[in-house]
């Protein structure tokens, strides 16, 4: 994976380098949707309710022209996703509350639809930093802390320019791969950036 990163880097610094990159700092909003996935959910008296959170984003972000409308994105981005699960089966419940802070680093591309707008989509990769569990009724332990490996998401966006210093941006993360081996987190972006 690092392999494929720093490839990556040096193929877009190297065809980037004759144009001037695009720099911002930005944050919002992450609306964070679990899908709790187990094996026997079809049974009477078994439920499962997955709760959407909301939670904040920060960081920085590079634009770099390939083209005169084709551009390549990345940065570095510090983000919490979560969720809250509760189980019932046969009067027995259990929840679990997850939070996982993490730091994105996109590889995307991006093309200018229209001087006001710009489409953009491709990879993230999050890499976990710290996790925080809460188990409730009959779970003791939280199997939140065995979230140690990188998280890969497909990614979709659109940026609005609305002003010559300021985006919004909207975008959406699909995961790749559970967080777990039974949980994945579905993501949507609400974020704002000033450019220097």
């Amino acid at each position: 994976m690092k392999n494929i990163l720093a490839l990556t880097v040096l193929f877009v610094s190297s065809v980037a380098s004759a144009q001037t990159p695009q720099f911002a700092i930005g944050g919002g909003l992450i609306f964070n949707k679990p899908d709790f996935k187990t094996g026997n959910t079809s049974g009477a008296g078994y439920s499962v309710d997955e709760e959407s959170t909301t939670t904040l984003n920060i960081g920085a972000r590079a634009i770099l022209p390939l083209q005169e409308k084709l551009s390549f994105r990345t940065g570095l981005y510090l983000q919490e996703k979560s969720g809250k699960i509760e189980l019932e089966a046969s009067g027995i419940s259990a929840s679990v509350t997850g939070k996982i802070l993490e730091l994105a680093i996109p590889l995307n591309v991006q093309y200018q639809l229209h001087e006001k707008f710009s489409a953009y989509g491709g990879y993230i990769a999050d890499f976990p930093l710290n996790t925080y569990c809460k188990a409730g009724g009959v779970i003791s332990g939280c199997p939140l802390n065995e979230a140690g490996k990188v998280t890969h998401n497909l990614n979709v966006g659109g940026s609005f320019h609305l002003a010559e210093k300021f985006d919004l941006e909207l975008s959406y993360q699909h995961p790749m791969k559970a967080v777990l081996d039974d949980l994945k987190i579905y993501a949507w972006l609400f974020q704002g950036f000033y450019k220097f």
